[in-house]
Parts: structure tokens; sequence; C-alpha cells
């Protein structure tokens, strides 16, 4: 965890750490579960939002943006530019969580290699290159990546915020992501628990448009947790995520 003064960067959520309680925001979406949970509503909507296990036991949240890449956090990756890892020693896996045939299927895929695109918040983006293309698992043929989105929405659109982070699970299993939605009025939301770090924000007319990142405050007096969503912006650096996205996903890079 890095510490600023009395101010925490949102830390990645671990097994043996007790979560902040976490507000929902907005009314659940039809088509999602209605089973409430710190930070949203459990859901199997959208599984190309995967959770990211990594080889210290912590996790991030992440978004398929194509069919060998994630775009998570530089915050996940210490804030570090990665070298490539050996396959045989991965540093560690995204995991796709799905429901198939009425039963949760996890289906994990090494991670080799990652890069990082700020050291602030507000540029707080990262993408990570699979060892294999999920096209390559049969399990995952109808998992389409997310769409970057050119702009912010406007005032008035549907956003949905996914993550993992108030969501215990066992490392490498199959979980239920988190969703919160409302109606978008560029407001601040405090709604991201540790381990949402990474997670997409979507609009439902501009596609992926931010990056859960932010800031949590524990009072000294009660130790209770409040945590302040910061989205690093998508459209702000969507050429250079593409030209990275391209690349790895043709094989010009490895």
């Amino acid at each position: 965890m890095k510490r600023t003064l009395s101010r925490f960067l949102l830390p990645l959520a671990l097994a043996t750490t007790a979560l902040p309680a976490c507000a929902a925001v907005g009314d659940p979406a039809a088509e999602l579960d209605e089973l409430e949970l710190n930070g949203g509503t459990r859901t199997w909507f959208r599984p190309d939002v995967v959770r990211l296990d990594f080889w210290d036991g912590s996790s991030c949240s992440g978004s398929l943006v194509a069919h060998n890449v994630v775009l998570t956090a530089a915050r996940c990756l210490d804030w570090q530019f990665w070298p490539y890892v050996s396959p045989d020693r991965p540093w560690g896996h995204a995991v796709f969580s799905q429901l198939i045939g009425g039963a949760p299927v996890a289906s994990s895929i090494a991670i080799t290699r990652g890069v990082i695109f700020g050291h602030d918040l507000a540029n707080d983006l990262a993408l990570l290159r699979l060892h294999e293309s999920k096209d390559t698992r049969p399990e995952l043929e109808g998992v389409a990546p997310a769409v970057l989105a050119h702009a912010p929405p406007p005032i008035g659109d549907r956003v949905y915020m996914f993550g993992y982070g108030c969501n215990r699970f066992d490392p490498g299993a199959a979980g239920q992501r988190q969703v919160s939605t409302w109606i978008y009025d560029g407001a601040q939301t405090f709604i991201a628990c540790p381990g949402d770090s990474g997670g997409a924000v979507f609009g439902d007319s501009v596609g992926l448009f931010g990056v859960i990142t932010g800031l949590c405050d524990v009072d000294p007096n009660d130790g209770q947790w409040s945590c302040r969503d910061i989205w690093a912006s998508v459209p702000a650096r969507r050429a250079e995520l593409q030209w990275w996205i391209d690349r790895w996903a043709s094989g010009q890079l490895l």
C-alpha cells in the first residue's frame, strides 16, 4: 500500500485484508442480478471484464480489448514498465468468469507482458499482453472485446462501472463481478473498493471511457474508509492505447 500523508492510493485487494464498506449507486439495470453487494450489484453481465490474479496474491480488475490484450490500471503493475516474463513463470493470470449451462466457469490465461501509459491518477492506464488468444479457448468464443471510447459520455447517458474488489474469491476460480449503474451527471462517485482498480467504466453511447483508480481516506477516529473514485481517461490516451493493442493483437510486437 502506498501512502501520501493521511491519504491512501486505492490499494489492491488481498484475500487476507478486510474490505471497506462501499455504497451502491443508482438502480440496477433490468438484466442484472438482484443480489446486492458492496460496490454494486453482482452480475454475470459483460464477460469481457476480467479479474487479474497476480503472483504475489494481489488482484485487480481489467477489460479485454483485443483477443490477447487486457486494459487495466498502471498501479496494478506498480507503475512500472514490465519486461518480458516467460510464460513458464507468468506474472499473473487474467481470469474470465462466465455462467455456462447454469454453472460458473473460469478460464485463466497467463499474463506475459505489460506497458503503462502514465504515473498519475489521470493517466493510470496499462495494457497487459496475454500468453495466448482467448480464441484458443472454446468456452470464450462468445466473449467480445470492449470498444474503446473516442469521447467521454454525454450528460444523461447511462454508465456502468465494473470491478471485483468487494467480492471475495478463491484465486483462479470463477467469481462474479459487480456493477454499479446510474444516469451520468458528471458528479464524483464514491463506490469503488480496493481491488476494483483497473476495472471498466462504460457509457451506453460511447463504450469503454474510463478505468477505475482513486483515493481512499481512513478516518483516524473510527478506522472507516471513504473512497473517492477517479476514472483514468481512455479517450485522452486512445491513440497510444490503440497503437499497442493493434500491434500486440497482430503479433507485430512481442
